[in-house]
């Protein structure tokens, strides 16, 4: 026993010896070494060459991978939706506050848009009522001036003729009438000066004026004043005028979205608002969806989320069947 113990202690200390390997062995070995240590064949350094080639598909290969890890964790979760108790009051103001607020967002949007046809008008609109209302008037101005020339020509002729006949004669009647026929003529030029003036002064200031909206003439003038843009600033007007369809196509189609949505609401607020004081002060079931807390969305959170819009309009079809329905129930009880 203690002999087993000592040798074991001595193995125990003792340094493993070496053995040397058969000398066959060792020439496999080397061989072996030769073959896995054959140098590889050189990369070539052109960027273009097949191995920075491999080296790039690899790292755009990465880069996708890194791309769609990051994609599935900015992806947010699905929404949650619960069956929730609803105040119909409350569900009513937020209808009616939804529909009022996209009218807003539309009238808005229509303002924007006139506002960028009218500074195709703007800038020469002083300029277009001017001349269109002196051609308006240009015929009636030429007569006048025709008048008022043959006129001054019998004034002439006249005074020449008293002058030669000399001052004693101007008391003799063949002087007086003709004088006093100058005279009512005279009074008429002045009185159809006077009544072209202002009439030229109404229509510039109807077309200049707050109401100049619903003067006939506002379209004519309008069409004058964007020629004298036209005219003034091609490229300047060239620009807005091809901004003004794709504004229009911009705003058809964000109305065209929304409309399925706007329809519901509108719905809604119809049925609910043929509901009494009382009824509105109840409560109704409804499976709607919800944040990460728990808490109901509004109607105009909902809509304007992607990923909840169909949730809540396939809720709102719901109630609103179920609504029209209870009014059906509820006539039919009355007309019994």
């Amino acid at each position: 026993m203690s002999r087993e113990i000592a040798t074991q202690d001595i193995v125990v200390g003792e340094k493993p010896k070496k053995t040397r390997p058969a000398p066959t062995a060792k020439r496999k070995i080397t061989k072996k070494q030769d073959i896995s240590h054959t140098p590889e064949p050189t990369r070539s350094a052109d960027p273009d060459g097949p191995g920075d080639l491999s080296r790039n598909t690899t790292s755009s290969e990465r880069e996708k991978a890194k791309e769609t890890a990051r994609r599935d964790q900015v992806k947010p979760p699905p929404p949650k939706v619960q069956a929730i108790t609803v105040k119909v009051g409350e569900l009513l103001n937020e209808a009616r506050n939804y529909r009022d607020r996209t009218h807003s967002l539309d009238r808005a949007k229509e303002n924007k848009l006139n506002e960028l046809k009218d500074s195709l008008i703007r800038p020469y609109y002083k300029e277009a009522v001017e001349q269109y209302v002196t051609q308006k008037y240009k015929s009636e101005r030429d007569k006048l001036n025709e008048t008022t020339k043959d006129y001054s020509e019998r004034v002439t002729a006249y005074n020449e003729t008293v002058e030669k006949a000399g001052w004693f004669t101007r008391n003799f009647k063949d002087f007086k009438t003709p004088a006093l026929e100058l005279e009512n003529e005279r009074q008429k030029i002045i009185n159809r000066q006077t009544e072209l003036e202002e009439k030229e002064a109404s229509d510039k200031q109807k077309l200049l004026g707050s109401d100049h909206w619903y003067v006939p003439e506002k379209y004519e003038v309008d069409r004058l004043a964007e020629k004298l843009y036209q005219e003034r600033d091609p490229q300047g007007y060239a620009t807005k005028q091809a901004a003004i369809p794709i504004i229009e196509d911009r705003i058809k189609a964000e109305r065209h979205a929304s409309q399925p949505e706007r329809d519901r609401v509108d719905k809604l607020c119809r049925n609910l608002g043929k509901l009494s004081n009382s009824d509105r002060n109840k409560y109704i079931e409804l499976t709607f969806p919800v944040d990460q807390a728990g808490k109901r969305l509004t109607l105009e959170q909902a809509f304007s989320n992607p990923a909840t819009r169909e949730i809540t309009g396939k809720a709102i079809n719901s109630l609103n069947q179920s609504l029209e329905l209870n009014h059906k129930e509820h006539d039919r009880g009355i007309s019994r």
